[in-house]
C-alpha cells in the first residue's frame, strides 16, 4: 500500500451497518443477496501466509449470506506470475463472477485485466497493495508495506543500539516487498551507525532463502540484523542463524505469522516478527465488496445511489495497520493456529 493519504479504518462502521457474528449467531440477515461467485486471486498461492485471510473471507462471507469456500474461490499462480494473474482474472469475467478480491503481483500486470473486469461490471477491490490506476478498481485494503519497513526497521535498530550491519531477504519486483524493504531501508539510513547490505532475493523458495541468508552471513561474520519481509525470509533467517551457531549473535525480524515462523519466535531464535492483519483486511475486503454490489450508500441525496452515479462507496485506501509479535505474546498466536 503507498503512503499517500491512508483512509481511517472503518471497521465500526462495517460492524454496524453489515451485522456481525457473536458467540457464533447471527446477529442480522442482510436485505440484500449476491447470488453468484466472489473470487479471490492471489500469488505465490503455495504458502501458508493466505490461510488468515481466507478464514476473514469466510467469516464475512457467513455473515452477509455469500458463499466463499477456499476450496473453490481461491485462485492464483504458484509462481507470483503477474500475466497469470491477468489470465485468471480474465477467465473469472468470462465465467461471468460477480465481484473479485485480488492481491496483484505488480501493478501493472493485471490493470487491463481490471479494467475489463470493472467495464463489465464486476467490481475489483485490492489487498495488500494497490495498483498504478486507480481508475481500475474501487480501493485497496492492507497495511502500509513502507509502513511495515518503518515499524520493524526502528525495531531493530533499538535492539542494536544504533550500531550494526543489517541484511534484508525480500522478493525485488513484487510492489508489497519493493515498499517494505524502502521502508526498511530508509528508517535504518538514520541511523549512522547502521550499514544495510544489498538486498538479498529469496525467490519466496524456502531452500533458496535459505541457501542466501547462509551465504550472505558467511560472508559477513560481523552481521548484527537479519531481516525479512515476509514469512519465507523470515524463516529462512532464522534456519540459516541457527545452523551458523549465531542465535542470539544475529537479531532476525520476520513478517506475518505462519506456524514456522512462530515457532522461531517461541525458541529465541527470531526476535520480533511484523505481522499484518490478515484476518480483517481481507474481512472488510468482503463486507466493501457487499456494500458495492448493495449499492445502498447515498451520499448525493435520498434515493440516487453511490455506485449507479460512479460516486466511490468505499475510501481508495484503507490503512488496516500491523501488529509486532515476540516472545511476550507469540503464545497467544500459536494456541489460535490449534483453533483454525
Amino acid at each position: 500500500m503507498q503512503r499517500k493519504s491512508l483512509a481511517v479504518l472503518v471497521l465500526g462502521l462495517a460492524m454496524g451497518l453489515c451485522g456481525v457474528m457473536t458467540g457464533g449467531a447471527q446477529t442480522r440477515t442482510p436485505a440484500f443477496a449476491i447470488n453468484g461467485e466472489i473470487a479471490y486471486v492471489a500469488y505465490y498461492t503455495t504458502v501458508p501466509y493466505w490461510n488468515d485471510g481466507l478464514r476473514g473471507m469466510e467469516a464475512a462471507a457467513a455473515e452477509l449470506g455469500i458463499k466463499f469456500d477456499r476450496t473453490k474461490n481461491f485462485y492464483g499462480p504458484t509462481d507470483g506470475s503477474g500475466s497469470e494473474q491477468a489470465r485468471i482474472i480474465d477467465e473469472l469475467v468470462a465465467k461471468g463472477v460477480k465481484g473479485i478480491v485480488v492481491s496483484p503481483a505488480d501493478n501493472n500486470s493485471i490493470l487491463s485485466a481490471c479494467e475489463n473486469a470493472m467495464k463489465h461490471g464486476i467490481p475489483i477491490i485490492t489487498v495488500i497493495s494497490g495498483m498504478s490506476n486507480p481508475s481500475t478498481y474501487y480501493g485497496e485494503l492492507g497495511a502500509s508495506n513502507f509502513n511495515v519497513g518503518v515499524t520493524g526497521g526502528n525495531y531493530a535498530a533499538k535492539l542494536v543500539n544504533g550500531k550494526g550491519k543489517v541484511g534484508i531477504l525480500t522478493i525485488p519486483g513484487v510492489p508489497v516487498h519493493d515498499q517494505r524493504a524502502q521502508g526498511y531501508v530508509q528508517t535504518l539510513a538514520k541511523y549512522p551507525g547502521i550499514k544495510v547490505l544489498p538486498l538479498v532475493n529469496t525467490d519466496a523458495d524456502p531452500a533458496k532463502g535459505q541457501e542466501r541468508a547462509a551465504a550472505l552471513i558467511q560472508a559477513n561474520p560481523d552481521l548484527n540484523v537479519l531481516i525479512g519481509t515476509d514469512s519465507v525470509g523470515g524463516a529462512a533467517a532464522a534456519r540459516a542463524v541457527k545452523e551458523a551457531g549465531k542465535v542470539g549473535k544475529i537479531v532476525v525480524i520476520g513478517m506475518d505469522r505462519d506456524k514456522d515462523l512462530l515457532g522461531y519466535i517461541k525458541d529465541g531464535i527470531v526476535t520480533a516478527s511484523v505481522a499484518s492483519k490478515s484476518f480483517s483486511t481481507k474481512w472488510m475486503a468482503m463486507h466493501y465488496m457487499y456494500w458495492i454490489l448493495a449499492d445502498k450508500m447515498q451520499d448525493i441525496g435520498p434515493g440516487i445511489t453511490d455506485v449507479a452515479n460512479k460516486i466511490p462507496p468505499i475510501p481508495l485506501v484503507s490503512d488496516t495497520g500491523t501488529m509486532v509479535i515476540d516472545k511476550s505474546n507469540v503464545d497467544l498466536f500459536i494456541k489460535a493456529l490449534s483453533k483454525k
